[in-house]
Order: C-alpha cells, then structure tokens, then sequence
C-alpha cells in the first residue's frame, strides 16, 4: 500500500522517489535504479478491507511475504541494516510531521509511522499493462495521416489510439474512453455509410 507505507532501494536502504508519484515518475526511477524496490508497509497501516481485497490473496500467491519484526525483514532481503534504520526513522518522522522532506510525498491523515510488526513485504518492478501510443485521432474519431489531415473511412477508439492520456496514463478512464469514442466511432463511420 504505497500510501502508508515506503518503497527503498535494497541495495542502499534509501528511498529514491516518492512513493505516490505518477507511474512514468515511480517506473522511470524504479527502470533507472536498476533492481527492484522494495515496498514496506506494517500491519496497522492496511486497511481491513484492503487486506481482504488485495493482501490476502497477494499472500496466498507469494507476491507479498510476512515479516514478525524488522529484523527479519533486513535479514531477508540483505539491507544495509545501520542505512535502513536512518532511513526507516527518517520516513516515521515524516508521517508524524506530515512532510516527506526527501519527496514530498503527500501523507494521509489517517497515516501512522511504521511500527512493530508484521510487515509486509512486496517487490515493486514496472510491467506494461497498458500502451500509451497509438493512432492519432480528431474529435470525430477519424484516423489522422502524417499531415493531420482525416483519412477517409477510417475511424478509431480506446487504445488502439494515442494522445487522450498525454505522457502519464490517467487512472481509471480506460473504459471510459473506449466506451465513448468507440460509440462516436461506430456513429461516425454509420453516417458516412463505410466500414470502420
């Protein structure tokens, strides 16, 4: 749960980026760092229905692993122990003060500092889930050549075209934007009697 808790380089104990940055942000520091961060968050930081919903079965599957103590957690995954510790103290402090000094990160209210245990663990490495180009499309949905120009009989929608998320896909919106440039779409190539 990036919200409550933090993602550190396990290599140096440190933390890179702001654990609720945009994905281009979060996956651009993450690809640059080379190995996959590791996200830290206790028990009492997960809402219940959070940990229904999505810990439990992340569990059962070996995505997340349970730690009792801290220690175990630096042992697991070979943590500069002394560097975690600062960095571990450094991050409560942020959440007691709400201000993530290093990030910025915007702290949740109901936020507490990380405590005694159980941790969770989660190794946190982007994967495509979702591809951000495509065709070019006007308001009529019509397909676009090089020029801008409309290219006759050729309609398209969702994301098979480009440009309706700019440079950071914007959660949520997917089935929206197919949805209603899918029916503009259809209407579109209907009135102009062509197949789409």
């Amino acid at each position: 749960n990036v919200a409550y808790g933090m993602s550190i380089d396990p290599q140096t104990g440190q933390r890179i980026v702001s654990e609720l940055a945009d994905r281009r942000v979060y996956s651009d520091a993450i690809g640059a760092n080379g190995v996959p961060l590791i996200q830290v968050v206790d028990e009492q930081n997960i809402p219940k229905w959070n940990y229904d919903a999505n810990l439990q079965p992340a569990i059962d599957a070996g995505i997340t692993k349970k730690f009792d103590t801290i220690e175990d957690v630096i042992a697991a995954y070979d943590l500069p122990a002394e560097e975690f510790m600062a960095q571990f103290n450094r991050y409560n402090g942020y959440v007691e003060a709400r201000n993530d000094e290093e990030f910025g990160k915007m702290i949740p209210e109901d936020a507490k500092p990380l405590g005694e245990g159980p941790y969770y663990i989660t190794r946190i490495w982007p994967k495509v889930h979702h591809t951000m180009g495509g065709v070019k499309t006007n308001m009529d949905a019509q397909v676009l050549d090089a020029d801008l120009n409309p290219i006759p009989g050729f309609y398209a929608a969702g994301e098979a075209t480009g440009g309706a998320h700019g440079a950071c896909r914007l959660g949520s919106c997917a089935t929206a934007d197919c949805l209603v440039n899918g029916r503009l779409a259809g209407q579109m190539a209907a009135s102009n009697e062509v197949t789409a």
